[in-house]
């Protein structure tokens, strides 16, 4: 029998194994210049689709598991809400291809809502899932996606007709096929929208939203900093670099999904304690997870490059190297923000999130004309070490934390950090 975390980790290795072939096919087969349209392309579509996902997920769990209203009533509402954004977004999106000088780039954001719709589909069922602690079919659809999508971009290859629009389309073939699946699972019981799941669902989001696109701007300014004062080679080379170390969040993201629900339990509970001891828990399992793989990257950093890609891309060497220390404390960081929403204030994430945000906007100014892709790795890592640093100090105004007690909770769980065995 698989514990939650451990097919919460399966479901996720489902999709960034899905997003890794396609990853290698599209940087074997691509130039590079084509592909740093590609990688901008994704840019966009990840911070719009962060801030969607940052309206819904964590304000519909937490409503969720608290149960305080009607269930079926929710899902209607948050349906409504998840889809509305796609909407709003995709003609955004398509809107603004026409003022977009670059054909291959003015083509990609006309078909944007189709990824738009694709990711939105796929991450609703998985909420649903996660709220309902089924991390069983959470992880068989993200199977199902995974198949259909590796065998449509098998057959696109055999047919010569891999592009960047059909692989879009295969995209949003491959995640109505998990939706089918859940549909099947889950016969949807239908139920008129409540404005008042609305409007708590909007009060809740509108802050996670908001720390969601400043998380992502955080994490994508390097990109785009780089598009605006670099040429597409080096945005191809940076954003190869970034997606090897972001395979290494596979357990940050996977274990999350477990976490939170944890998180908001503890919290209910209204004994510090517990919500101490589960909030340190958190953070050791997600740091023994993350580590290894860190070390492992940083190593082999060279056979990996070679492995992946074409000699084009040498100069990320050391550009992953940096990328993987500033990851070395993402895990406390995760946590914290979890942590913050569990407790029902998201306003502070985004307030912290802001200032980081300015912080490394003026690093990536100071280091990227000077240092170039190497800059731009300094500036990402540094401002994250700046801002774990900063949520650990304002944490001690809701959960003071004392030496003592981080040493005594190290201490009782000194076995499991010889061995690294901790329970997914």
């Amino acid at each position: 029998m698989y514990s939650n975390s451990a097919l919460a980790l399966y479901a996720q290795a489902c999709m960034l194994l899905a997003n890794f072939v396609l990853f290698v096919v599209l940087i074997k087969g691509s130039y590079t210049a084509s592909y740093g349209h590609w990688a901008l392309f994704i840019t966009i579509i990840s911070i719009a689709d962060s801030f969607r996902q940052g309206f819904l997920q964590n304000g519909f769990i937490r409503l969720f598991v608290k149960g305080e209203s009607s269930s079926k009533s929710l899902v209607s509402s948050a349906a409504l809400m998840n889809f509305g954004f796609i909407v709003l977004i995709g003609l955004i999106m398509w809107l603004a291809g026409f003022f977009q000088q670059n054909v291959t780039v003015s083509e990609l954001l006309h078909n944007g809502f189709k990824s738009l719709l694709a990711l939105g589909s796929l991450q609703f069922i998985n909420m649903l899932c996660i709220a309902r602690q089924d991390f069983k079919r959470h992880f068989q659809q993200n199977g199902i996606y995974l198949i259909s999508f590796s065998l449509g971009l098998l057959l696109l290859s055999f047919n010569g007709q891999m592009g960047f629009i059909q692989v879009i389309n295969l995209q949003l073939i491959a995640s109505l096929t998990a939706v089918i699946y859940h549909l099947i699972q889950y016969p949807p019981a239908f139920a008129r929208p409540s404005l008042s799941q609305l409007k708590s669902l909007w009060d809740f989001g509108r802050y996670a939203a908001g720390t969601n696109l400043l998380s992502m701007l955080f994490h994508k300014a390097d990109i785009l900093m780089l598009a605006f004062f670099t040429s597409p080679v080096t945005v191809a080379v940076f954003h190869f670099a970034s997606k090897i170390v972001a395979y290494t969040d596979l357990p940050l993201n996977a274990c999350s999904q477990v976490i939170y629900p944890e998180l908001v339990a503890s919290h209910r509970r209204e004994t510090q304690s517990h919500l101490k001891a589960t909030y340190l828990k958190s953070i050791l399992r997600l740091l023994a997870l993350s580590i290894p793989l860190l070390i492992m990257v940083i190593l082999f950093n060279e056979q990996i490059i070679t492995l992946l890609s074409t000699d084009d891309y040498s100069s990320s060497s050391v550009v992953i190297i940096i990328l993987c220390l500033g990851c070395i404390v993402k895990p406390i960081g995760r946590v914290f923000g979890q942590l913050l929403d569990a407790m029902g204030k998201p306003q502070i994430n985004f307030q912290m999130l802001s200032f980081s945000l300015v912080i490394n906007v003026l690093m990536n100014l100071i280091f990227i004309p000077s240092l170039g892709l190497t800059g731009a790795a300094l500036a990402t890592s540094i401002s994250i070490m700046f801002t774990v640093a900063l949520g650990q100090w304002r944490l001690q105004k809701w959960l003071p934390i004392s030496l003592r007690e981080l040493q005594q909770f190290l201490h009782s769980h000194r076995p499991k950090l010889l061995s690294l065995k901790l329970k997914l």
